[in-house]
């Protein structure tokens, strides 16, 4: 049987990583909603993190246990205000002034009963949001132009946890992913400006308040949150699917192993099958 050397084993494996990224890299906030609301982006390799975009949860928030990930976000519209939402102080990392971004989360509709009802926002305008489309029955996004999908498609109010990707590539497009899949494309090319919101709300639009000085305030979610995060470019179609089944099998964003550790771990069992078989 021919002989593999270490230096052939490692580069091998080394030229195996250098064909993409980490899903990690670039990564701008996350919140994982384990014990807490901070933003652990700054922890995890890769990520180009300005600063700690720690949430503040209101009194009607509350971290609930058995979900797909582990704990997650649980907002009820059950008060007044703030009080249903999570308050996160605006950085750069969320304003993403003129560049890329990308959003990912995990969610769960308990009921959709107030029209645009967001599930993260910074704003109206040329910031972004992620919101119920319309009075329709799924989702849709706006960051940096118009709205899409333009009509309701891809329902997503079953009770059931789903995935979104929502993504600006600046001057490109915007495009919504679902469960995976690619559900609509922007016809415009996006900018992403600041805007006059000093925050960002997890469970709400800080731009959506109606006035009305009730639990309506700021289109609040009805439902579950969860693996919440942010990128400063496009993630691929690849990695949206890495990410998506990951989730699946119920490894959050955080703990997908980054390409170099997974080469380690394979470097290591070559090299323990080379000694067995000398």
């Amino acid at each position: 049987m021919r002989k593999i050397s270490l230096f052939t084993l490692s580069s091998l494996l080394a030229a195996g990583v250098s064909h993409g990224a980490a899903v990690h890299t670039g990564l701008l906030s996350y919140w994982d909603f384990e014990g807490n609301y901070d933003d652990s982006a700054g922890s995890i390799s890769g990520n180009t993190s300005s600063v700690a975009d720690n949430g503040t949860a209101g009194s009607a928030v509350a971290l609930a246990g058995a979900g797909p990930l582990g704990t997650y976000g649980d907002f009820g519209r059950s008060a007044l205000g703030t009080d249903n939402l999570v308050t996160v102080p605006v950085s750069a990392d969320i304003d993403a002034a003129g560049e890329s971004l990308s959003i990912s989360a995990w969610f769960r509709v308990d009921s959709f009963d107030q029209n645009w009802q967001a599930l993260v926002a910074h704003g109206e305008g040329s910031a972004w949001r992620i919101a119920r489309r319309g009075d329709g029955n799924g989702l849709g996004y706006a960051g940096g132009t118009g709205d899409i999908p333009g009509a309701d498609m891809a329902a997503v109010n079953d009770g059931l946890w789903h995935h979104v990707v929502a993504i600006t590539e600046a001057g490109v497009s915007t495009r919504l992913w679902i469960d995976g899949n690619l559900i609509a494309t922007s016809g415009g090319a996006p900018t992403l400006t600041n805007n006059s919101s000093t925050q960002m709300f997890i469970g709400g639009n800080p731009q959506g308040d109606s006035g009305a000085g009730d639990a309506n305030q700021y289109r609040p979610w009805n439902g579950g949150i969860d693996d919440l995060a942010l990128w400063d470019r496009a993630l691929s179609e690849a990695e949206i699917g890495q990410i998506y089944n990951a989730g699946l099998a119920g490894t959050s964003l955080g703990a997908i192993p980054e390409p170099g550790a997974v080469s380690l771990v394979a470097l290591s069992g070559l090299l323990m099958l080379r000694r067995r078989r000398r």
